[in-house]
């Protein structure tokens, strides 16, 4: 992984990209039969989580080992896994290749947003309809509001989400 250059610094010292890459150097330097990684590409530039990605896909086929990665990018998950596990509310909603994991039907029950699914390189690539979206309009919001005793404040909802 190229991080030779970050051996004899501290820790503490390196970016939030620069901490994540350490840290999947060091599980890869362990040679695990199961590798697992909860979103290995947070916190990095393009570059290094294409290059994380392919990395970790040519590890799993020549070394034989499983790759478990966590991934909330559908895009990413469906250009470098040879299997999609797609969970909604703490169940399997879908299990397979990209191709049947990977569908607007799906994205739509799943993350209740439209989105069209195009092959790109053989592999799904979504595109979300982000403005068809009512952000007003979010049960899961009304749940946690209710659960919590939380009375929606509309001045601050506002505020965050413009800065989303």
């Amino acid at each position: 992984m190229h991080m030779g250059e970050y051996a004899m610094r501290d820790f503490n010292e390196l970016s939030a990209g620069q901490h994540q890459r350490v840290m999947i150097a060091r599980g890869l330097a362990q040679m695990p039969d199961l590798l697992m990684l909860d979103e290995p590409t947070s916190n990095l530039d393009i570059y290094h989580q294409i290059y994380t990605m392919q990395l970790l896909h040519e590890i799993a086929h020549e070394r034989g080992i499983m790759v478990l990665i966590i991934c909330h990018d559908l895009n990413t998950a469906s250009r470098f896994s040879d299997r999609v596990i797609m969970f909604s509310k703490g169940k399997v909603r879908a299990d397979g290749t990209s191709k049947e994991v990977i569908t607007p039907e799906i994205i739509s029950e799943v993350y209740k947003v439209k989105a069209d699914v195009q092959e790109v390189d053989g592999r799904p690539y979504v595109i979300f309809h982000a403005g068809e979206l009512d952000i007003h309009d979010d049960p899961e919001n009304d749940q946690y509001m209710a659960q919590t005793g939380m009375e929606p404040d509309n001045e601050t909802e506002e505020a965050s989400t413009a800065e989303a």
